[in-house]
C-alpha cells in the first residue's frame, strides 16, 4: 500500500499501512501508539479516548498488529481510523528492538521490507549496522554473544551480561543453529 497524502492549510492526512510497536496510556482516557510505517518511519500518534470501553480504534492498534491507519496531523498526530489486517508478530522483543533502534519520521525501506518478511532480530540488527554473525562480547570478546544492549549499542555474552537491566533495554539473541542441534541430541 502506498502512502496517500491529503494536504490542507490547517491539517494533513496520511493513509498508510503500519506495524504497531507499542501502546502506552496517556492521561485518563487517551493512549499513545508507536507505529512503524514504510514512508514515514516511526510515528507516535495519539488515540483519543482509546481507553473508553466504546473505543473503536483501540482494538485495531495492539502491539504486533499489521494495520492500515489514517493519521491526522494538525498540532500533533492523531489516529483518525485504523483497520487491523493481521497479527504480524507475537515476539515483543522484536517490537522493542525496532522501537529502540529507530528515530521518529525517518523512513527505512530495507527495515520495512525485513519486517514484512518477518525477519528475525539478527537480520534487523544487521540492517541497523550491528552484524550479529561476526559479533563478539564487548567485554570479554567471546564469539556468539547472547544479548544486544540497546543503551550501550553493544553485544554481551551470558557471563558479562548485566542482569539488572529492565526488559526494554536489551534484546536476547536466538541460539545459533549449531547450538540448537547440540542441545537437541
Amino acid at each position: 500500500m502506498n502512502l496517500f497524502l491529503c494536504y490542507d492549510e490547517q491539517m494533513q492526512e496520511y493513509i498508510t499501512e503500519a506495524l504497531v510497536l507499542d501502546k502506552e496510556e496517556k492521561g485518563e482516557l487517551d493512549e499513545l501508539v508507536t507505529l512503524f510505517t514504510p514512508h514515514l518511519g516511526k510515528v507516535v500518534a495519539k488515540i483519543m479516548s482509546g481507553k473508553k470501553i466504546t473505543s473503536k480504534l483501540s482494538g485495531h492498534l495492539e502491539p504486533g498488529y499489521h494495520t492500515h491507519v489514517r493519521l491526522i496531523q494538525k498540532n500533533a498526530i492523531h489516529i483518525g481510523d485504523a483497520l487491523k489486517r493481521a497479527m504480524h508478530t507475537r515476539d515483543m522483543s522484536i517490537l522493542r528492538l525496532v522501537k529502540a533502534m529507530t528515530y521518529e519520521h525517518h523512513s527505512d525501506p530495507d527495515l520495512w521490507r525485513a519486517l514484512k518478511e518477518k525477519s528475525d532480530g539478527k537480520k534487523l540488527l544487521t540492517i541497523f549496522g550491528f552484524d550479529a554473525e561476526s559479533a563478539m562480547c564487548y567485554i570479554c570478546n567471546v564469539r556468539e554473544p547472547a544479548y544486544f544492549v540497546f543503551q550501550d549499542a553493544m553485544y554481551c555474552c551470558n557471563q558479562c551480561f548485566p542482569g539488572t537491566l529492565s526488559l526494554n533495554e536489551y534484546y536476547k539473541l536466538p541460539l545459533s543453529e549449531k547450538k540448537e542441534n547440540r542441545y537437541t541430541k
